[in-house]
C-alpha cells in the first residue's frame, strides 16, 4: 500500500516540470558579442576571401579588441565553423521537408523554401568552399556535409525502387550539381525566378529517380 503525500505539502517537480532559466545579462552580452563578431567576420570574408583576411582585421570591423575576440574564438577557422554550425538547424529542416513530399506540389514548394534560405546561406557556403582548400578543420566540415547530403538523396532515391549502386552515383551526382548551382543561384547569376527555378529543379529531381 502506497501512502499519499500529507496535505498542505507540495510534490517536488521534476526537471521536465520546472521553468526553463532565462539566461543572465552576461549571457545574453557574451552571445551578443559572438554573433558581433561573426558578421563583421563575414563582412571581412566578403572584401578579403579567407585566405587573405586576419582576426585583427576581424577585430577592427567588430570595433573590439583582439583580447576579447580570442575569448570567444581561437581563429578564424573557428569563427566561420561558428557561421556554419548556425546554420545546421535550417539545413535538417530542410532535408525533412524533403523528405516528407509525397507530391510533385510538395517537391516545389521544398525546393522554392531552399531558394529562399540560400539567399542567406549561400554567403557562408561560399566562404566554406573558399576555406576549405586552404583549412583542413573546414575542408573535414564541408566533407561531411556533402556525405550526409549524399546519403539523404540516396535513401530517396532507393525508395523510389532505384537499386542501390545506381542510387549512390546518382545522388552523387545531383548533390555535386545543387552545390554549384544553389550558390550562383543566390549570387543572381539566374534571371529565373523562385518559383520558375523550383519547377525546373523538381523536374530534374524526378528524371533522376526513373528507376534503372
Amino acid at each position: 500500500m502506497t501512502r499519499s503525500a500529507p496535505q498542505g505539502r507540495r510534490r517536488p517537480r521534476s526537471a521536465a516540470e520546472r521553468p526553463a532559466q532565462k539566461p543572465s545579462l552576461r549571457q545574453l552580452q557574451r552571445e551578443l558579442t559572438r554573433r558581433r563578431v561573426i558578421e563583421a567576420a563575414l563582412d571581412v570574408f566578403d572584401e578579403r576571401d579567407f585566405a587573405g583576411s586576419t582576426m585583427e582585421d576581424i577585430a577592427g570591423r567588430a570595433n573590439l579588441n583582439r583580447g576579447t575576440i580570442y575569448l570567444h574564438f581561437d581563429s578564424k577557422s573557428e569563427i566561420l565553423q561558428a557561421a556554419l554550425r548556425d546554420l545546421l538547424p535550417g539545413e535538417l529542416e530542410l532535408f525533412r521537408e524533403f523528405a516528407a513530399a509525397h507530391t510533385r506540389a510538395d517537391t516545389e514548394a521544398a525546393y522554392e523554401h531552399t531558394l529562399t534560405a540560400w539567399r542567406k546561406l549561400g554567403r557562408i557556403w561560399n566562404h566554406a568552399q573558399a576555406a576549405a582548400a586552404v583549412d583542413p578543420a573546414v575542408r573535414r566540415w564541408a566533407d561531411a556535409v556533402f556525405a550526409r547530403q549524399v546519403r539523404k538523396v540516396r535513401r530517396s532515391l532507393e525508395n523510389s525502387g532505384m537499386r542501390p549502386a545506381v542510387a549512390e552515383i546518382r545522388a552523387t551526382l545531383l548533390v555535386c550539381m545543387w552545390s554549384e548551382f544553389l550558390p550562383r543561384w543566390a549570387a543572381g547569376e539566374s534571371n529565373r525566378s523562385r518559383k520558375a527555378t523550383a519547377a525546373a529543379l523538381t523536374d530534374f529531381l524526378e528524371a533522376a529517380q526513373k528507376v534503372v
